[in-house]
């Protein structure tokens, strides 16, 4: 071997050993006192998509409805804004429904299900205040700072308990938004540019969905919410 092969090859060797020094390191770093791995360091614990069946789901359960009853964030927005009074009325309502919710008697795909539901139900109330405050903000009212923070806190509120926020934009094809099957309003402008046809001209309030495990180990989503107006041609 060359000396100049050999210069080469030691220094893929150096560099190899840094890189399995720090990769040692890094496991070291995530190795508990009693030799376990530290799971919650590798991957961040979730029950979403919600999963209620056989041995888990009591657990999953007690740590959903705990999500649920995070209201925190919330009620210290009600105390800090007196004049969101109408969304304090709300945030009530919405503890009610959420008290009402009884562990279920059976842990599988029903139990499951009809929780995935309730939990919709609960998602929906705050519907129509993430609307209020979308024309707060479009409105430029002296409460437009106020409800965008109050926006933000509702959609952080739902992502606790597993509800998601789809995206879409003006412009998007309708067939996407009507293929979620949400039976949502939706209001139409008449248009002679037939490029719009049947695209997306406004969202008023974006499609979220809820997703859970099926009894057959799928994964199945619940999409609501959704409200928007779509350009229909007319020549």
């Amino acid at each position: 071997m060359s000396g100049k092969n050999f210069e080469s090859s030691s220094s893929l060797i150096d560099k190899v050993s840094i890189i399995l020094e720090n990769i040692w390191k890094a496991i070291k770093s995530i190795i508990t006192s009693d030799n376990t791995v530290d799971r919650k360091q590798l991957s961040p614990p979730t029950i979403y998509p919600l999963n209620l069946n056989g041995t888990i789901g009591q657990q999953n359960w007690l740590k959903h409805k705990n999500n649920l009853n995070n209201f925190n964030e919330l009620e210290k927005f009600v105390k800090k804004y007196p004049s969101f009074d109408w969304f304090a009325d709300r945030l009530d309502k919405v503890k009610s429904v959420v008290q009402e919710l009884n562990e279920p008697e059976d842990f599988d795909a029903s139990a499951t299900s009809d929780i995935a539901n309730s939990t919709v139900k609960v998602a929906k109330q705050f519907m129509g205040a993430i609307q209020s405050c979308d024309s707060m903000i479009k409105n430029s009212s002296n409460d437009s700072k106020a409800a965008n923070e109050l926006k933000n806190l509702i959609e952080n509120y739902l992502s606790g308990f597993g509800i998601q926020k789809m995206n879409f934009k003006p412009g998007d094809s309708y067939e996407d938004w009507a293929n979620l099957s949400m039976n949502a309003p939706v209001g139409t402008v008449k248009t002679n540019d037939q490029s719009k046809y049947n695209k997306l001209k406004e969202i008023n309030i974006q499609p979220h969905y809820f997703a859970y495990v099926t009894g057959s180990g799928k994964v199945k989503q619940i999409y609501f919410g959704g409200s928007c107006t779509v350009y229909k041609f007319e020549a």
